[in-house]
């Protein structure tokens, strides 16, 4: 896993165990081992920007899973039930 797909991984799971304000820059850094200088690389405008890569991931991975059940049932009814 590259360095940037480790900080959205990590920093989601923080983030839905602890809530957004109580995860700081610092936990993140050292949850993933990375240096402020290789988070900042990935996310010049901080937190907040890693919070926007977070929804979309989450949002892309929801978007695959219903995707995929939808693909394994052969009609949307029993995709439903």
């Amino acid at each position: 896993m590259d360095t940037k797909a480790l900080l959205v991984t990590e920093a989601t799971k923080l983030f839905y165990a602890n809530g957004y304000k109580s995860v700081g820059l610092s936990k993140i850094i050292n949850v993933t081992n990375t240096s402020k200088g290789s988070f900042y690389h990935h996310f010049p405008k901080g937190k907040e920007q890693l919070l926007i890569a977070c929804l979309e991931k989450v949002q892309q991975d929801i978007v695959n899973e219903i995707q995929y059940h939808f693909i394994k049932h052969p009609t949307f009814k029993d995709a439903i039930l």
